[in-house]
């Protein structure tokens, strides 16, 4: 991540620093909350059908350090936003 707004400009233009900011985000019938380590079980219970990894630029998880890596991998890159969903 960029250490000031200033070197996050693009094309000239300054990037606001909510860009960067972690919500948690409450819909009638899902709870968005940025992802931690601590998920990484959850992760690995709702990601135990094969399927659901097909096509997606990860390898399923096989164990909980599996898991754990994953998101610790998934947090380091700023580029993307690492979230869980919870059905309310």
């Amino acid at each position: 991540m960029a250490a000031t707004v200033a070197e996050a400009a693009w094309d000239g233009l300054p990037v606001s620093s909510d860009w960067y900011a972690r919500p948690v985000l409450v819909g009638e019938h899902v709870r968005m909350e940025p992802l931690t380590v601590e998920h990484a079980a959850g992760l690995l219970t709702a990601g135990a059908d094969p399927g659901i990894w097909t096509w997606l630029s990860e390898r399923q998880p096989t164990d909980l350090a599996a898991a754990q890596d994953l998101i610790t991998r998934a947090l380091a890159n700023t580029s993307r936003a690492a979230l869980r969903a919870r059905l309310r």
